[in-house]
């Protein structure tokens, strides 16, 4: 069904698509866990000796966000959709999906896709999708509301509705603008801690603006992206982290390995 939506019909069947997904996307999976994790002991920290400044709900939200991503088996899905894309869907846990028309039209370097694959998991970190769906219900319950206290007959009806639903769509792309730039930061964070290259990454939202669909209607634009994506990679890059990115070396030899033995 998910693939019906975005245009596709099944999974891709091209192996270097999949093949660079599923390594980079195990690198940025496993920078994810270690961004929780680090935010989880600076929040305990701050609960213990920040006194009046601590925020008794940010421990909780990062140890969610953590166990959420620990309790899935991950998968980069990349599906055979022409269009330009990317996508989690919080109604189907464990899975990030990719459009082949990323990889063909856009053509990103190993760095710009895990930097579009960071966004993609920090919604996931987030939980802009369940946000998002309860806004929808609130505005439909809203919807509800307003029309008990209409007379049903006459044009007045008509005209609540065309309005709530101007104002119930301007609504929705506005919080959703909020939700990929909260996404776009704390991906580059990400990306930068699985030492990904973000002072030549972050670009690629640039050219995801381009054309007509899914980035320019609901997403900041472009040039926006670009402009606080450079100046957040000054400070989230791997030369700046030092030792943090350091730490991911292990992995990267794992993964050095995975792309030798052709998986």
């Amino acid at each position: 069904m998910v693939y019906q939506t975005q245009g596709a019909t099944a999974e891709s069947k091209d192996a270097v698509m999949k093949k660079r997904s599923r390594v980079i996307g195990k690198r940025v999976l496993l920078s994810c866990k270690e961004y929780c994790r680090q935010k989880c002991l600076q929040a305990n920290h701050d609960r213990v000796y920040g006194g009046e400044l601590a925020d008794p709900e940010e421990q909780e939200k990062w140890q969610t966000a953590l166990k959420r991503l620990r309790s899935h088996e991950w998968s980069f899905v990349v599906i055979n959709a022409p269009s330009v894309n990317a996508f989690v869907n919080h109604m189907l846990p464990g899975k990030v999906f990719i459009h082949e028309g990323l990889f063909t039209e856009v053509k990103p370097t190993d760095d710009e896709l895990a930097l579009i694959l960071c966004h993609e998991l920090s919604h996931i970190i987030h939980q802009h999708g369940q946000s998002r769906t309860e806004m929808t219900m609130l505005l439909s319950i809203l919807q509800l509301v307003l029309f008990s206290f209409v007379d049903p007959s006459g044009a007045l009806p008509f005209v609540f509705d065309m309005a709530l639903k101007y104002f119930g769509t301007g609504l929705e792309n506005m919080y959703s603008r909020e939700n990929e730039t909260e996404a776009d930061l704390t991906g580059i964070e990400i990306a930068s801690l699985a030492c990904f290259e973000t002072r030549e990454a972050h670009g690629v939202f640039g050219r995801l603006s381009g054309g007509d669909h899914y980035w320019n209607s609901t997403h900041p634009s472009g040039e926006s992206r670009v402009a606080y994506l450079l100046e957040a990679s000054g400070v989230h890059n791997p030369e700046a982290l030092g030792d943090k990115c350091k730490k991911m070396k292990g992995f990267l030899e794992d993964v050095k390995g995975l792309l030798k033995g052709g998986r």
